[in-house]
C-alpha cells in the first residue's frame, strides 16, 4: 500500500513522489498482466466447465427415460442405475455453478454475461426430475432391493407397456423432454448479443401442448377397462402400497411431473430469449 498523499515537505527538502507513482504504476501492470496470461492460459472457464458438465447431465437424463421406456429399471443399463449417475453428475454441475456468475469476473472479455441465473433454475428443476424417477423406480420395484428385475416387476412392465395409449404417452413425453433440453443447452451456450438462431428453439415454437401428457387419460381409461384376472384379483387384495393399479397411478403421476418440470424450464428458457439476459 503506497500512499497518495503526503504533508508538504520542508523547503528544499527531497520529495519521494516520483517513487511512489512508480510502485503503483508497476503493481497495476503486473495485476493486469497476471491477468490476462491467466485467462489466455486457463484451458477452461468456469462456464465452459458449466456448459461441458450440463451435456454430461442432459445425456445422462436421456438414457435414464429411454431405459425405463425399454423396460430396463434394474441393471447397470437400467433406470435405478442411470438415476444414480444423473444425482451425481447434478451435484458437480451445481458446485461449478457457483463460480460462473458474471459479477465474479474480473475480465468479462469478448463474450456475453453467462445465464447465471438460467443455470440455477435447470439445476433446481433438475432436483425434482431426480425426484420424479425416484417416483418410477419405486412404483415399478415397490421398494424390493435386488440388481436384476423379479418376475412381478417384469410383468408390471408389461401391464404398463401393453395399454394401446402407452405408445401416446412414451412418444409425447421423450418428445417434450429432449426438446426441452436441448433448447435449454442451446441457451446456456450461447454467448454472443447477436439474436440465437437455433433450429431447436424453432421446433420448441411450434409445439403445442406441451404442458400436458398427451394420451395419459385414455391410458387411465384403458388400465380402469382392462379385464383383471384371479391372480391380479389377489394382488389387489393387499395392502394399498401393493395394487397394482395404484402403482400404475403412481407411475404415470411421475411422468406427468416430469413434462411439469419441462414446462418450467421452456417458459424460464423463452424469457431468456426476449431478455437476452
Amino acid at each position: 500500500v503506497y500512499p497518495l498523499f503526503q504533508q508538504c515537505a520542508p523547503a528544499g527538502a527531497a520529495t519521494h513522489y516520483g517513487s511512489h507513482y512508480r510502485a503503483i504504476a508497476q503493481t497495476i501492470v503486473g495485476m493486469m498482466t497476471k491477468i490476462f496470461f491467466s485467462n489466455v492460459l486457463a484451458k477452461q472457464e468456469p462456464r465452459d466447465q458449466a456448459i461441458n458438465q450440463f451435456r454430461a447431465v442432459n445425456r445422462c437424463c436421456k438414457e435414464a427415460l429411454d431405459a425405463f421406456f425399454l423396460g430396463i429399471v434394474k441393471g447397470p443399463e437400467g433406470l435405478e442405475s442411470a438415476r444414480l449417475k444423473l444425482s451425481g453428475l447434478v451435484s458437480e454441475l451445481a458446485a461449478t455453478s457457483e463460480y460462473t456468475d458474471p459479477n465474479l469476473a474480473i475480465v468479462p472479455g469478448k463474450r456475453a454475461p453467462f445465464k447465471h441465473s438460467f443455470l440455477k433454475i435447470i439445476i433446481d428443476q433438475y432436483k425434482l426430475i431426480l425426484s420424479d424417477m425416484d417416483m418410477l423406480v419405486l412404483a415399478v420395484c415397490g421398494g424390493v432391493e435386488s440388481d436384476t428385475m423379479t418376475e412381478d416387476q417384469v410383468e408390471f412392465m408389461k401391464i404398463l407397456t401393453s395399454q394401446k395409449a402407452w405408445a401416446v404417452v412414451r412418444t409425447d413425453l421423450i418428445e417434450t423432454i429432449h426438446t426441452t433440453l436441448d433448447m435449454c443447452e442451446a441457451i446456456i451456450a450461447h454467448d454472443t448479443e447477436k439474436p440465437m438462431q437455433a433450429i431447436v428453439v424453432e421446433k420448441m415454437k411450434r409445439m403445442t401442448k406441451v404442458a400436458t401428457l398427451e394420451g395419459i387419460d385414455d391410458f387411465y381409461k384403458q388400465v380402469y377397462q382392462q379385464s383383471v384376472s384371479a391372480k391380479e384379483a389377489e394382488k389387489d387384495n393387499k395392502c394399498i402400497v401393493d395394487l397394482r393399479r395404484t402403482k400404475l397411478m403412481v407411475a404415470m403421476n411421475a411422468l406427468s411431473l416430469l413434462v411439469e418440470h419441462s414446462v418450467v424450464l421452456i417458459g424460464e428458457g423463452f424469457n431468456r430469449l426476449e431478455s437476452k439476459l
